[in-house]
C-alpha cells in the first residue's frame, strides 16, 4: 500500500516557496500576454472616435492595492478651482456622532470601508505580514467590554515586545460555541523567528484572557492562537476574503461596539502620483476596465462612466497601466 512520503517543516516551507515563484512567473507571463493584446486595441479605439472627454484631465493616485482616478478640467483657472473646492467643502455633511449601541453590525458599508483600507496597504516595502486568529477558553466573555479590553491589552503588549508594527483586527463569533475571536493581520518592520512568534502569541494571549481567573485552563496555552506567516500578496487576498470579511453569525454578539479597526499607521500611503492628459486617461480607465471586468463587473461598469472613482486592482497592474498610458501619448 502507498504512503505517502513524511516531510520536514523546512521542507514543506521550501516547497510552499517554490509553489509561489512558479506562481508568481505565471501571473508575470499573462500580464505581458495581457499588455500586447490590449493595448494597441485600446490606444486605436481611442484615437479612432474622438470623445469630449480628451480635453479633460486627470490625476492619478496610487495607494497600495488600490489607486483614486479625480478628473479635473483642462481650462478651469485657479480662482474657479478655489471656489469649487470650498462649495464642496460647505456641502460636506459632518460624521455622526457615536454613542453606545448605535452600531448594531457588521454592514455592507463597514465591510466596504474595511476592504477599502485593506487595499490601501503598501505591498512594496519589505515589511513581514503575520496572520493570527485569537481565540477563548469557556467560559467566554459575553461582554463587548471584557473582551474588547482583552483586544487592547493584548495590543500594548505586542508594542512593547516587538516595537513599531501596523495592524487590523476583525471581531467575529464561532459558528458553534458562540465564543467571540479575533482575527489580525499584523506588519512587523523587523524579521522574527516563526517559532518564537507563536510562543510568543501564545503565552501572552493566555495571560491576557486568563490574568483575572483564579484556576488556569492550560489546554487553553495549547490551542488558543493561530499563527501564520504571509508570505505574498495572494495568501494575503485569500485570508481577507476567508476570515476577515465574512459576516457569518456576527448578529450574535450585541452591545460589542466595533467590529473591526487598524491602527494609525496602516495603509494609505502614496505609491505614485501623476497627471495624465485626456488621452491618457482614457486609455488608462479602459486598460483597468478590461483587466478587472472578470473579477468585479460592478467596478468594471463604474470605471468609465464616473468622473471620481477609486479603483482597487494589484498594484503591479496599477503601475504597468500608468507607464503604458504615459508611453502611448
Amino acid at each position: 500500500m502507498y504512503s505517502p512520503p513524511i516531510h520536514s517543516p523546512e521542507e514543506i516551507e521550501s516547497i510552499s516557496e517554490s509553489v509561489d515563484q512558479l506562481i508568481d512567473l505565471e501571473t508575470e507571463s499573462k500580464r505581458e500576454e495581457y499588455w500586447t493584446k490590449t493595448v494597441q486595441e485600446v490606444s486605436e479605439s481611442v484615437n479612432s472616435k474622438p470623445h469630449y472627454k480628451h480635453f479633460v484631465k486627470g490625476e492619478i493616485s496610487v495607494f497600495g492595492n488600490a489607486c483614486t482616478i479625480k478628473e479635473v478640467e483642462g481650462d478651469i483657472s485657479p480662482e474657479q478651482a478655489m471656489k469649487r473646492s470650498f462649495e464642496k467643502i460647505g456641502r460636506r455633511k459632518k460624521p455622526p456622532e457615536r454613542r453606545k449601541g448605535d452600531i448594531k453590525g457588521f454592514t455592507q458599508k463597514s465591510r466596504h470601508r474595511m476592504m477599502k483600507k485593506m487595499n490601501r496597504v503598501d505591498f512594496k516595502n519589505d515589511r513581514i505580514a503575520y496572520f493570527f486568529t485569537l481565540t477563548y477558553p469557556d467560559p467566554f466573555p459575553i461582554n463587548g467590554e471584557v473582551y474588547k479590553a482583552d483586544l487592547d491589552v493584548f495590543l500594548k503588549r505586542m508594542k512593547r515586545q516587538f516595537g513599531e508594527l501596523s495592524y487590523m483586527w476583525k471581531l467575529e463569533v464561532q459558528f458553534k460555541r458562540g465564543a467571540p475571536h479575533y482575527h489580525l493581520i499584523v506588519f512587523f518592520e523587523k524579521r522574527y523567528n516563526i517559532d518564537f512568534v507563536k510562543k510568543w502569541m501564545s503565552k501572552n494571549w493566555f495571560e491576557v484572557v486568563q490574568r483575572n481567573w483564579e484556576t488556569k485552563n492550560y489546554d487553553h496555552l495549547k490551542v488558543g492562537t493561530n499563527t501564520k506567516i504571509v508570505r505574498t500578496l495572494r495568501q494575503l487576498t485569500n485570508y481577507v476574503t476567508k476570515y476577515i470579511t465574512k459576516k457569518e453569525q456576527d448578529d450574535k454578539l450585541t452591545d460589542q461596539g466595533r467590529y473591526w479597526g487598524c491602527s494609525r499607521n496602516w495603509g494609505d500611503t502614496l505609491v505614485e502620483h501623476l497627471s495624465l492628459s485626456g488621452k491618457q486617461l482614457i486609455i488608462f480607465r479602459r486598460l483597468m476596465k478590461r483587466y478587472i471586468r472578470k473579477s468585479n463587473r460592478r467596478m468594471a461598469r463604474k470605471i468609465t462612466h464616473y468622473p471620481n472613482i477609486e479603483v482597487w486592482a494589484n498594484w503591479k497592474l496599477i503601475l504597468d497601466a500608468l507607464n503604458w498610458s504615459c508611453t502611448m501619448y
